[in-house]
Order: structure tokens, then sequence, then C-alpha cells
């Protein structure tokens, strides 16, 4: 029926959006040149983060929204995932050391994905409930990849320092941003920082502590 047909559509396209996506990210840490690594995290911004055209009819809002983010969401983790893997990261400080700093760093990409996701930080920006899941969607990638690399490594250092800077300034977000709703899931945001970071240091030391009686 003119129903099912509609949803089957839907869908296609919602899963062809995600597969544009990513195809986006993996310019990010990619032999590309920095404007275009660059560029890629703009159109991030517009497609993604704060999209210029929403994707959602009357019809959709009401009988497809829940399809869509169960197509929709799991490829964006996978996208994260990507942007903030060890070796995107590993890769992004290689091209700022090899290029006497004119290459995309990791400075450059962490900038430009606070400024689009976060709306860099400005207590004055509304944030949608859209961008809200994306930001979700985007600390739990990030924790993730924390604890599947919880052995001392300088680019896992990296990502650990990267988040406490995030935390302080969720910190301060959490207590001024006018949405109530805002506050609160800042509030979320850093209770789950706090715990998985917690959980992070036990798994580090006890990998230590086997090691260090392996070589007695």
């Amino acid at each position: 029926d003119k129903g099912s047909s509609l949803t089957d559509i839907y869908r296609k396209a919602i899963r062809q959006y995600g597969s544009y996506l990513m195809g986006i990210a993996e310019t990010v840490g990619s032999s590309q040149p920095a404007d275009a690594q660059h560029q890629a995290m703009l159109e991030l911004d517009n497609y993604l983060f704060h999209p210029v055209e929403k994707m959602e009819c009357t019809y959709v809002k009401e009988n497809l929204l829940e399809a869509r983010n169960n197509i929709l969401y799991p490829e964006l983790v996978k996208m994260f995932k990507h942007l903030l893997s060890i070796e995107t990261i590993s890769a992004l400080r290689l091209q700022a050391l090899h290029s006497n700093q004119k290459g995309y760093s990791d400075d450059d990409f962490f900038r430009d994905l606070y400024k689009g996701l976060f709306n860099d930080f400005d207590p004055s920006a509304a944030v949608s409930y859209e961008q809200m899941d994306i930001q979700l969607i985007c600390l739990d990638a990030w924790l993730d990849i924390i604890q599947e690399n919880a052995k001392h490594t300088s680019t896992t250092k990296r990502l650990k320092d990267e988040l406490h800077s995030l935390y302080n300034r969720l910190e301060k977000l959490s207590t001024i941003h006018p949405q109530t709703e805002v506050r609160d899931m800042y509030t979320l945001l850093m209770v789950k920082i706090k715990k998985k970071n917690s959980r992070t240091d036990r798994i580090t030391c006890k990998f230590w502590v086997i090691f260090a009686m392996i070589y007695e």
C-alpha cells in the first residue's frame, strides 16, 4: 500500500544519508589537504548538526521517527567512532607535525567539532532535541574508544585530556544555559564522563599491576 511504499523509500533514503555522512567523515584524518578536511567538518555541521533543511515531513514525524532513529543512529555511532578513533586522531597529530603546523591537526578537528556539534559552547545558542541526541551519541562513542584503548598511549591520553576539557565546558553550561532540558542533558553527560573515567582508571591500574607481577 501507499504507506508501506513510503516507509520503504524513507528507510532507503536514511541509509543513503548515513552513508553520505560517513563518506564526509572519512575525509578527516585522510591524506586530503587541510582545507578539504576542514570543509568536511563544515559539511557535517550543515548536513547533520545544524541542517538547513529538515528531513522530517508531517508524515514522518507521525509515523516514521522511531524508524529513522533506529536506522540513522547506529550509522552515527560508526561515524563518530571513525572521527574519534585512535587511528584518526593519531593521523591528525602526525599531519600537524609533518607540515610545520600547517596541516589539519587534532586541535583543528576538536575546534570544528565543538563549533558545530556544541555550538562553540555559546550559552545563548538554542539546542534542539535532535542535536542533544547526536551529542550523546558522540560522547558515548568517545568514551567507548577510551575504554577500548585503556592502555597508556599518547593518543588515548590526548582523548582523555580533551574529554576533561569538554567536561569543564559542559559543567559551566549546565548551570547557565537558558534551556532546562539542555542543562539536564549536560548534567547527564558529565555523570557519564565521570563514571566512565573512573572505570577506565581502574582498568588501567589493574593492567599495570598484572604487568608488574608478570615481570617481577
